[in-house]
């Protein structure tokens, strides 16, 4: 170990004085200058120019929307780009919840993505648009999201995230949920997969939940066939 670090010493110092030797006649500017225009040759060679930029991880966001955002990238030197406002350009596409950039010095730049997952297929009158679970209207093809959550009702959209937290409690009744949809401005109707219709109350839905929840862990509701269970008179289960 002592070996070691004597013989790095003088190794350092060797360096050091060749150096000086080399250098000493030379002004603090001269040896900027030289640094500076070996800097330049080195930064103008084509193999720091963008020559490829490839997005990875996309599922629904179309590739063209995001070549667009970034072509003026294209044949920059890489040392000339802000990667951070590259990145924060990219963010401002909803869809977007995060975005991770690799770059190497043949001018290819990766970026991956992370997008906001879809949850739920909303569907009012003659349109229908994909939401995440907090109910954020995303930009994404439906055709691709087909085994989503229908949800149905006006304004369903802005009530769903709130409500889905609650019903993320009971695991076992989420897991089973077919559609979901808002009742006139103040309560909730759940199809469950073997098409039972569950009619939630007005206030006190996040009890029902959990009753159901029971319900499902004693299995006793579900080895018998009801087409519905109504929960909308206060302390009171209907089975039809």
């Amino acid at each position: 170990m002592r070996k070691t670090l004597i013989y790095s010493f003088l190794f350092i110092f060797t360096f050091i004085f060749i150096f000086w030797h080399y250098f000493h006649h030379l002004t603090f500017n001269d040896f900027k200058k030289i640094i500076y225009q070996n800097f330049e040759s080195v930064s103008d060679d084509k193999k720091f120019k963008v020559v490829k930029i490839k997005f990875i991880n996309t599922k629904n966001i179309e590739i063209d929307r995001l070549n667009n955002l970034v072509k003026n990238y294209n044949n920059k030197n890489i040392f000339d780009i802000n990667f951070k406002e590259m990145g924060e350009e990219l963010l401002k596409i909803n869809e977007i919840k995060s975005v991770k950039i690799n770059f190497n010095m043949e001018g290819e730049i990766k970026i991956s993505i992370e997008e906001k997952k879809p949850f739920f297929i909303w569907k009012y009158e003659n349109f229908q648009k994909v939401l995440s679970v907090e109910g954020e209207i995303l930009n994404f093809n439906e055709s691709k999201n087909k085994n989503l959550i229908n949800l149905y009702g006006l304004g369903a959209q802005k009530k769903i995230g709130n409500f889905y937290q609650i019903v993320r409690k009971n695991k076992q009744f989420e897991n089973i949920i077919k559609s979901i949809e808002y009742i006139e401005n103040y309560r909730w109707d759940i199809v469950l997969e073997n098409n039972t219709l569950v009619k939630l109350s007005k206030k006190n839905y996040e009890k029902n939940l959990e009753t159901l929840d029971k319900f499902l862990s004693s299995k006793e509701l579900f080895n018998k066939t009801h087409k519905m269970i109504d929960f909308r008179v206060d302390n009171r289960i209907s089975f039809y």
